[in-house]
Parts: structure tokens; C-alpha cells; sequence
């Protein structure tokens, strides 16, 4: 976050400073860069990884039957 806080103050962008706010401008940033570097499915790929339930999810597949 050091470095992108130097760039968007170089170009008279001032940010928050603090774990608190840094937290959103990282995801945004994550997310951005994926599109840029993997199109439009770059964005969700990061989001699967990223988010939590997604892990214990997988892990379930299968113990269910098909219908409730």
C-alpha cells in the first residue's frame, strides 16, 4: 500500500492512512488489476479465492443429497 499511497499522492490524491482504510483499497485494487490482466473473469476468479466460504464449500461437495 506504501507504493500506491506515493502514486495517488503524486497526483494530489490524498488517502486515509490506517489498516481500516486500507482494506477496501486493496480489494479494489486486487480486483482491478485482475480485469486489467485476465478480462472480465479476473475480477470473480480473485473474489473465489478471496473469500472465505468458498474453501469450506468445496470441501462439502457431495456430502449432500439431491434433494432436500
Amino acid at each position: 500500500m506504501v507504493c500506491f499511497r506515493a502514486f495517488a499522492a503524486q497526483r494530489g490524491t490524498a488517502m486515509p492512512v490506517g489498516a481500516e482504510a486500507d482494506a477496501p483499497v486493496r480489494g479494489l485494487l486486487v480486483r482491478t488489476v485482475a480485469g486489467v490482466g485476465w478480462g472480465s473473469a479476473g475480477p470473480y476468479s480473485v473474489e473465489a479465492r478471496l473469500d472465505p466460504a468458498v474453501p469450506d464449500a468445496t470441501q462439502r461437495f457431495g456430502e449432500f443429497p439431491g434433494r432436500p
